[in-house]
């Protein structure tokens, strides 16, 4: 009686192999997802103001200018005013000063934008804490 040769662990390890490949596939693409979400959900949640109608423009403490979080020049952030008013004629421009802004540098930038296309919100900064009143001890 003949019996056939063991080939030993070899058709176990070959059964495994399209299962390997397909989870390595399976991660290789939930990787590139994953990283993927992590680029643009944070563009997507900068955005999310312009969507309900906001243009965010932040003024820093030196007077830059930065919309999105990208430094911005009075000419194109005009431009791009003039473009958002006729694309989405019910947006607002709100500006956001820095804490540490010179409100006297402020002034002309805020008389300049209320002349623009878009009406203009101001978003006052929160106060610093040690400029909060505390409370008194009562005896």
């Amino acid at each position: 009686m003949t019996t056939a040769p063991r080939l030993g662990p070899l058709p176990q390890i070959h059964a495994a192999l399209p299962l390997a490949a397909a989870l390595q596939a399976f991660l290789a693409v939930a990787l590139c997802g994953f990283g993927l979400a992590l680029l643009l959900l944070p563009q997507r949640l900068l955005q999310r103001p312009l969507i309900q109608g906001v243009v965010s423009l932040h003024v820093a403490a030196d007077g830059q200018l930065r919309l999105w979080h990208q430094p911005v020049q009075r000419p194109e952030l005009a431009a791009f005013l003039q473009a958002t008013a006729q694309r989405r004629p019910g947006s607002r421009l709100r500006v956001i000063p820095d804490p540490q802004v010179n409100w006297g540098r402020l002034r002309p930038l805020l008389r300049e934008l209320q002349q623009g296309p878009l009406p203009l919100e101001l978003q006052l900064p929160p106060a610093p804490a040690s400029s909060t009143p505390k409370p008194s001890p009562r005896a």
